[in-house]
C-alpha cells in the first residue's frame, strides 16, 4: 500500500470510528438508563450532564464527518479536521491514564479506542490522504 492510500485508509477508519462514537453518544443516556440515576441531582446538574453528552455527539460526529470529507478531496487540503481530532484522542486517552475509568473491562475498551483512534489519526497525518500545501496545515 502507498503512503497516500495508508494515510486514506487510516483516515477513512479513524473518521468512521468517531463518528460512530458521536453518534453513539446521542443515544447512550438513553440505551444505559441515566434518569434514574441523574434524578437525584440538582436539576441544573442533570441538565448539564445530558447537554455536555449532547454536545459532546455533536462534535464527534462532525469531527468523524469532517475528516471523512477530507478523506474523499482530491488535490491540496486542510490537516486541522486531523489536527483536531488527534489532539482530542491524545487527550482523551491521557485524561483515562490520569483518571481511568471505573468498570474494569469498560476502561481498557475506551483507552484502546482512544490509543487506536489518535494513532490513526496521526498516521493519516504522517502518510496524507494527498498532498498538503504549506499554508492548509493551519487551515487557511
Amino acid at each position: 500500500m502507498s503512503r497516500v492510500g495508508l494515510g486514506r485508509a487510516s483516515l477513512i477508519a479513524a473518521g468512521i470510528a468517531t463518528s460512530a462514537m458521536g453518534a453513539f453518544h446521542f443515544v447512550l443516556p438513553q440505551l444505559f438508563g441515566w434518569a434514574p440515576f441523574l434524578h437525584p441531582l440538582p436539576a441544573e446538574l442533570r441538565w448539564a450532564l445530558i447537554a455536555m453528552n449532547a454536545f459532546l455527539s455533536l462534535l464527534l460526529l462532525i469531527g468523524g464527518l469532517a475528516n471523512l470529507w477530507v478523506a474523499r478531496r482530491r488535490g491540496p487540503q486542510t490537516a486541522l479536521p486531523q489536527v483536531a481530532m488527534v489532539t482530542f484522542w491524545t487527550f482523551n486517552a491521557r485524561y483515562q491514564l490520569l483518571r481511568p475509568f471505573p468498570t474494569p473491562g469498560v476502561r481498557w475498551a475506551l483507552l484502546g479506542f482512544a490509543v487506536a483512534n489518535a494513532a490513526l489519526y496521526t498516521l493519516a497525518l504522517w502518510a496524507p490522504a494527498t498532498a498538503y500545501s504549506p499554508a492548509c496545515l493551519c487551515g487557511a
